[in-house]
């Protein structure tokens, strides 16, 4: 009912096409709970269906509320915002508030000072802040609910469920299973604690297996790092060569190719992340996946569910990490998923 030369869905009609009161409906955007799955289900698709979007404007006269949520981050280290961003978002403007974004330069304290401000300007009604907040500032302040997700450091570096390390012992394992009996390793900044899981995890998996890694390269997140590696290759067995993420990984199958060895068939190369681009390289990159925006989904349905007095209950996502097997790992032999 909204596109081209339509008037805009109102809630009644959402309440008219779901079968429910717009009362219902009002609720369900508040996120106050208590709705039966089936009712909701019904709403979520009339709202999708009618492309219905609050009237904040109206909704903050009537209620003297300004129907905003800000969504904090800790200036410009935090990893792939964008889809963080993104998730969390999504969830606020289905709940029927509109979202501001700041990103915080400077130390805690600073980002502190600027969350207060925010309470007490009464500008929005919620603030999700993906990097510690003091505990005095947590909690419901003048009608303003903070929370701030425990899966970022003060610098906006990964600490949750996404510095999981796991997804390295399921690439070594399958890496062995493919034949390679020679690995190595570059590191990310190990000033991260991904980086040094992943280092701790590569480390005990390989031992597992016996194997002794050719060498592990302190490198920084950067595709120097994978130049520099690629020349640590020596020669002998075929060598799997793990990489902190697709850009180092990207760097080192170039490096590679300008010394004329080939990827897979003499040095396979895996990265981390799954950047957009990973898939179209050729080779195209064996990965890891992680879900950003699952995180930034779930941190936003706690803030929104803590303001409407019905706080979440459904614990950290999990499994937000899977590894993408392309063709820089060679072959599908020996792939725990591999069709049969």
């Amino acid at each position: 009912m909204s596109g081209e030369g339509r008037r805009p869905a109102t809630i009644h009609d959402v309440a008219t096409r779901a079968a429910v009161s717009h009362q219902t409906v009002s609720r369900y955007l508040r996120f106050n709970g208590g709705l039966k799955p089936a009712t909701s289900e019904r709403i979520a698709a009339a709202i999708q269906e009618l492309d219905y979007r609050p009237n904040l404007v109206a909704r903050s006269m009537r209620t003297r509320r300004s129907g905003r949520v800000a969504l904090v981050l800790a200036g410009s280290g935090v990893h792939n915002p964008g889809r963080l961003l993104a998730g969390a978002s999504q969830v606020v403007q289905d709940a029927g508030y509109a979202v501001e974004i700041l990103t915080v330069d400077g130390e805690g304290e600073v980002r502190a000072e600027r969350v207060r401000e925010l309470v007490g300007s009464g500008a929005v009604e919620g603030v999700l802040s993906f990097a510690p907040l003091p505990s005095d500032l947590l909690g419901s302040h003048r009608g303003v609910t903070v929370l701030a997700s425990s899966d970022y450091d003060d610098a906006g570096r990964v600490i949750g469920a996404l510095a999981d390390s796991s997804p390295v012992v399921e690439l070594v394992d399958g890496l062995v299973d493919r034949g390679f009996r020679r690995f190595a390793h570059i590191t990310g900044d190990l000033a991260y604690a991904s980086a040094r899981a992943r280092r701790t995890a590569f480390e005990a998996a390989v031992g597992a297996h016996g194997i002794r890694p050719d060498f592990v390269h302190i490198g920084d997140w950067s595709a120097a790092s994978g130049e520099v590696a690629a020349e640590l290759v020596a020669e002998g067995e075929p060598i799997a060569v793990l990489a902190a993420n697709d850009v180092v990984a990207a760097a080192m199958v170039r490096a590679l190719a300008r010394r004329g060895i080939p990827v897979p068939e003499r040095v396979a190369v895996t990265g981390w992340d799954d950047l957009p681009l990973s898939g179209l390289l050729f080779p195209s990159l064996t990965t890891v996946q992680s879900d950003f925006d699952v995180l930034g989904a779930h941190e936003a349905r706690r803030l929104v569910a803590a303001m409407s007095g019905t706080p979440l209950d459904d614990g950290p996502p999990q499994g937000m990490q899977r590894v993408i097997w392309r063709e820089s790992t060679g072959p599908d032999v020996g792939r725990p998923d591999r069709p049969e």
